[in-house]
């Protein structure tokens, strides 16, 4: 059959491959558990950014839309009070309102997609591409056994040392 050690090299061999791969295996499971937690994680927090910025542009637009209201009651009441018909200088300070007011709401609108845009690309530098375990475990293994064999290579070298006068 195979001498002892040959039969030693291959079980040393052997041990060692299989104990890497299981320990490589082990950790590429974490690993990608790990990922998928922080991926989580980071949506979630990232929702809850982007809810915020939602939630203050609608502030600012009715902030917005109130002091468009509150300038044209204003120009009403002057033009009422001063006697002056509706036309003329009236309408172009009305007109100037309306224009402000739909700035204003652009520069928000634009403000909201850019603090959106900031918030995604914070993403996490932690790769989103899975770790596979068992072809981790299985490069492992290979390498372990290799490891395995020199050990074994050294120990039958040693042994056959010994046997010679």
């Amino acid at each position: 059959m195979c001498d002892p050690a040959t039969l030693t090299a291959l079980t040393t061999a052997t041990i060692a491959g299989g104990s890497t791969m299981y320990m490589s295996m082990q950790q590429a499971s974490a690993q990608a558990e790990y990922a998928e937690d922080v991926a989580a994680a980071e949506n979630k927090a990232m929702a809850a950014n982007m809810q915020q910025v939602a939630d203050q542009s609608a502030v600012e637009q009715d902030k917005n839309r109130t002091e468009a209201h509150k300038i044209r009651s204003m120009l009403r009441v002057r033009a009422g009070e001063s006697g002056l018909g509706l036309g003329g200088t009236y309408e172009a300070m009305m007109r100037q309102t309306d224009l402000d007011a739909l700035k204003n709401a652009s520069i928000i609108s634009r403000n909201r997609i850019n603090q959106n845009a900031a918030i995604l690309s914070k993403r996490s530098a932690i790769p989103q591409t899975p770790i596979s375990p068992f072809l981790s475990g299985l490069s492992a293994g290979v390498g372990g056994f290799g490891a395995g064999l020199q050990i074994a290579s050294y120990y039958t070298g040693s042994k056959k040392g010994d046997e010679q006068p």
